[in-house]
């Protein structure tokens, strides 16, 4: 069942370019319509088939992500030098390589008491726009796979699995998870697997948003020469 809903976001589809969640403006809004779906339904898949819900006594369901959620904001931000409100693990998949970061997105609570002479326009701007802090950075070059064996299926799926793995044993699963994919590598179909079997139980309840940031040109300048062996 899985595995049907995810063959639309594999690297052999051909719709994938076309991705609602870019950053460039697709010019067909049928492709915009079918990519929109195809993203919908992996993140379907991610939400609900570990989705954390508990029964109190009374009959009364409660969502456990939302109540640990609120467990957090209970303690007060005075008494923390900063607060991790997400973490977004960024996955590049390119043709050679496959690059995984995972960063939080943190805010100092003492960053207007710092800043006292900023101007509002930048006191707005940093909390519009929170920074991202670089937690774990791997690839697979890493686990010891050397030149073109990194851009095989294999060297991919280590390196999620290893990314997962650390990402446990650090504590950084108390918070939602976002993905960024970005490029169409081998690795990309490599790394869905890793996250929709046994070595991604533990990651896929923390996924709530799906991001696709592969740059899309048209126009501009002409491109350089395909290399053909």
């Amino acid at each position: 069942m899985l595995s049907r809903l995810l063959t639309p976001l594999r690297a052999s589809s051909s719709i994938q370019r076309i991705s609602p969640l870019t950053r460039t403006f697709a010019t067909s809004p049928i492709s915009r319509q079918v990519s929109e779906e195809a993203n919908s339904k992996l993140l379907f898949a991610l939400l609900t088939e570990n989705s954390a819900s508990t029964t109190s006594p009374n009959g009364e369901t409660k969502n456990t992500r939302a109540a640990s959620f609120e467990d957090s904001n209970s303690i007060s931000k005075a008494t923390l030098p900063e607060t991790i409100h997400r973490y977004i693990l960024h996955c590049n998949f390119t043709k050679n390589n496959t690059h995984l970061t995972l960063t939080a997105v943190t805010e100092d609570n003492q960053f207007l008491s710092k800043n006292p002479n900023l101007s509002t326009n930048e006191k707005i701007l940093y909390y519009y726009q929170l920074p991202e802090v670089v937690k774990i950075s791997i690839s697979t070059g890493a686990l010891g796979f050397k030149k073109s064996a990194r851009g095989e299926y294999e060297a991919t799926f280590q390196t999620a699995a290893k990314m997962f793995q650390l990402m446990e044993e650090k504590g950084f699963l108390d918070k939602e998870l976002y993905l960024v994919f970005k490029n169409f590598g081998k690795g990309r179909d490599s790394f869905i697997d890793a996250i929709m079997g046994k070595e991604g139980n533990k990651i896929r309840p923390k996924v709530t948003n799906l991001f696709d940031d592969t740059k899309l040109k048209f126009g501009g300048t002409r491109s350089k020469k395909s290399r053909r062996l």
